[in-house]
């Protein structure tokens, strides 16, 4: 970092496992943000999140902590009132029985972070296993039947975009809180979860007309919109075409 950026002093701990969280602390680490990341020893990993971690691990610092152990409990305890913000995947932190109340009494000033899978800050889901899962999320919340791009099938996305979004949202709202924290001097809970990520992110896929059968629409099971789908070429091979505005769909039929 040049030193410059807009969170230079914020101290951020981050305890997230999958993807959503630490997306969450690279964006804050990328603003300036001083960010330690724990590995917690006794979390089950998330296969999803192995090819991206080296990006999202950019600007910070990795430990590894069994919080199991007295030594791993101290070490965390230690350094909490030096820190601004938590971010956790779950309450009770993994390892521990710090819930929310044990954590805003001991440390009144600390913005907790919490970033579940589904929607409770428990870490609960309605499938099984409980880990972060953006096919499953995508398949609960119903986001993967309404694609534009496909018609009468779900789709198994291979981009992780709700996840992302999650992130995006998660850091934001946070650095919302450290603001009003200049104002009240007290920390707040913070909730952003997977099914936030998914309002945030696709909204606009989920609004339908009540009472309205959803109906087959032309065009096949590449979808009903000509200037988002993919189409099959003179060569045999496929192009998925995407584009979202007259300007450019219009040079592309050219």
């Amino acid at each position: 970092m040049d030193g410059h950026g807009a969170l230079d002093g914020v101290r951020i701990l981050e305890l997230t496992t999958g993807i959503a969280g630490p997306f969450a602390g690279m964006l804050l680490a990328d603003h300036g943000a001083e960010v330690l990341t724990v590995d917690l020893v006794t979390a089950d990993p998330v296969a999803d999140a192995a090819d991206g971690q080296a990006v999202w691990d950019r600007g910070k610092t990795r430990v590894t902590l069994d919080l199991s152990s007295d030594a791993g409990r101290r070490w965390l305890a230690d350094r909490l009132p030096a820190t601004d913000a938590l971010l956790v995947s779950r309450l009770p932190v993994a390892g521990t029985a710090w819930d929310q109340r044990t954590l805003t009494e001991m440390f009144p000033a600390l913005e907790i972070l919490v970033m579940p899978p589904y929607l409770d800050i428990d870490g609960s889901t309605p499938w099984a296993g409980g880990a972060e899962s953006h096919g499953l999320l995508s398949a609960t919340a119903g986001t993967a039947y309404s694609q534009g791009s496909a018609d009468d099938v779900p789709v198994e996305l291979v981009y992780p975009h709700l996840l992302y979004v999650q992130g995006i949202w998660a850091a934001t709202v946070l650095v919302a809180a450290l603001v009003e924290r200049q104002r009240s001097g007290t920390g707040q809970l913070i909730t952003v979860a997977g099914m936030h990520g998914m309002t945030e992110g696709a909204a606009a896929a989920m609004v339908h007309a009540p009472g309205t059968p959803r109906t087959h629409q032309p065009g096949g099971p590449g979808g009903p919109i000509p200037f988002y789908r993919p189409y099959r070429c003179a060569d045999g091979q496929w192009l998925f075409l995407a584009c979202l505005t007259p300007n450019f769909f219009m040079k592309a039929f050219e």
